[in-house]
């Protein structure tokens, strides 16, 4: 039994952790902080802990995930962009750095294929990784993705 409660006590320790991924393009960055069923994105370098304005996406549950945009703007800011999974909701501390921006289907239609093949200053985000590499991959994003060690 003490070494059962051993193993999952060990488990929890390491599926609580934080994961940080930094996202950067012509000089401006986004810190992307994992966390148990949420993804914090701050304007800058920044930690969880900090008191930097975020956008925050959650997802909880069996068939849960994230699925939204990086647009890096020409003035420096960036656009949050949800694009249908997961629940965002920004701080209470507003930025006019990082924003977040909910477009009704047929605008973030057009959007997402006006970009298709040319991501250039756009970035697709997932909870899922892999995926979230191969798509920008694929769409030539020259946003450089920073992410932790496996």
């Amino acid at each position: 039994m003490k070494f059962l409660t051993c193993i999952l006590f060990v488990l929890t320790l390491f599926s609580c952790s934080s994961k940080v991924t930094y996202y950067e393009y012509k000089g401006t960055t986004v810190t992307r902080v994992d966390h148990d069923g949420e993804i914090l994105f701050y304007y800058g370098k920044c930690s969880e802990n900090s008191e930097c304005p975020y956008v925050k996406a959650q997802y909880h549950g069996f068939n849960s995930g994230v699925d939204a945009l990086l647009l890096f703007r020409e003035d420096g800011a960036v656009e949050v962009i949800p694009c249908g999974m997961g629940y965002f909701i920004e701080s209470n501390k507003k930025n006019k750095k990082i924003i977040f921006k909910r477009y009704n289907n047929y605008v973030l239609d057009s959007l997402v294929k006006s970009y298709n093949g040319n991501f250039d200053n756009l970035i697709r985000i997932s909870n899922v990784i892999a995926l979230e590499k191969e798509v920008n991959l694929d769409n030539k994003s020259k946003v450089k993705a920073e992410y932790p060690q496996q």
